[in-house]
């Protein structure tokens, strides 16, 4: 006789009552189509999908059938944790409560700062472990706009802890590749992150994501209440608030508006953000591009802080970032295949690739 709790029960129930009075159903028209056509989800939260709900519950003859009905849904959430006689627990339980401690504790303590310890580096005669699962692995990526192919057989493996630096002119397809490896695109070819497919487990890869973009939104929140969203969202610990902030040059301005804060702010609070949940892998889509030169230095050197420590993905347009954060350059070209650079070779590159081309052949011996 009792049922499940829904956040989007729209029913109602005797006073005193437990449970309400009519069932809750699941039958959004809107979910049902997006379910048959996964590019309608861009509409997700839209007024376009509220109207066809809207349209659907207004005129039955297109209501569509229900993905599930629960007749005695309850009307005020249950306790997150209830205790249960002694008799009546079981071993399995008392085991998985035991293992989500140990979980919870092996995330919550490294939120406490920006850094990871550095594994200590195995004896002489110690035995090799296994090869790691790679932190990003790209194959065979390909994404097209109508005739238009940006990307065509891209493929990319990160190590854990290793910084790359998607390095190209525009259109060259570095953030278009970002926005398939975070989900927002569809794609040719397979992506993962820490071996979850961003596709089949797209939350559990994006759960091991924090993303910084060009330049961030300036909510009317404050900082402590743009933090707090966060942390809502990614079911983490509000009480890491300060230390993030603190590690990221933002201690004393949780109560300043973020509109009022200077574009370095803005970036080095969208940093914080990012740390929130402690993600292993950092992806970085043009973070300095709008930044002047003091903001820059000083964002630059809380990534180097973060070397090492996560995996770095990142997309820029300065050498200099890119000497400094990358343990490899990916050039990339619209319509050419990718190219691996050591960093420090990054310079002679871009200067055969902006050299002026002669109108003729030249004296003998040059080209």
């Amino acid at each position: 006789g009792r049922g499940n709790y829904w956040s989007d029960y729209a029913g109602y129930g005797a006073p005193g009552a437990v449970t309400g009075r009519t069932a809750y159903r699941a039958d959004g028209a809107f979910a049902r189509l997006a379910d048959r056509l996964p590019a309608l989800r861009f509409f997700l939260f839209a007024p376009a999908a509220d109207a066809l709900d809207a349209a659907a519950r207004a005129f039955p003859v297109f209501a569509p059938r229900p993905v599930l009905e629960d007749p005695a849904p309850l009307l005020v959430p249950p306790p997150v944790c209830t205790a249960l006689p002694a008799s009546t627990r079981r071993p399995t339980r008392t085991l998985a409560a035991s293992a989500g401690l140990l979980a919870l504790g092996s995330l919550s303590l490294p939120l406490l700062g920006l850094r990871r310890p550095r594994p200590a580096p195995p004896s002489p005669g110690a035995r090799i472990a296994a090869p790691a699962v790679p932190a990003i692995a790209a194959r065979a990526v390909g994404k097209a706009y109508g005739s238009r192919r940006i990307l065509s057989e891209f493929s990319l493996t990160v190590a854990p802890g290793e910084s790359v630096v998607l390095w190209g002119p525009n259109g060259a397809g570095k953030s278009t590749f970002l926005r398939c490896l975070l989900g927002l695109e569809s794609f040719a070819g397979a992506i993962s992150v820490g071996g979850s497919d961003v596709r089949a487990d797209g939350v559990a890869a994006r759960r091991r994501i924090g993303y910084i973009a060009q330049d961030t939104p300036a909510y009317d929140w404050t900082v402590r209440a743009a933090m707090t969203f966060v942390c809502a969202a990614r079911e983490a610990d509000p009480a890491v608030i300060p230390s993030l902030l603190a590690a990221c040059g933002l201690a004393g301005e949780e109560a300043k508006p973020v509109p009022t804060l200077s574009g370095g702010m803005r970036q080095k609070l969208a940093l914080a953000q990012a740390l929130v949940g402690d993600p292993a892998v950092l992806v970085l889509d043009e973070p300095c591009s709008n930044l002047d030169h003091r903001s820059r230095g000083d964002l630059l050197a809380l990534l180097e802080g973060l070397r090492g420590t996560r995996t770095l993905l990142m997309t820029s347009h300065r050498a200099d970032e890119a000497e400094r954060l990358a343990d490899r350059v990916v050039w990339m070209e619209e319509g050419a295949p990718a190219e691996l650079l050591d960093p420090k070779g990054l310079a002679a590159r871009l200067v055969l690739a902006t050299a002026p081309r002669r109108a003729g052949p030249g004296p003998a011996g040059t080209s």
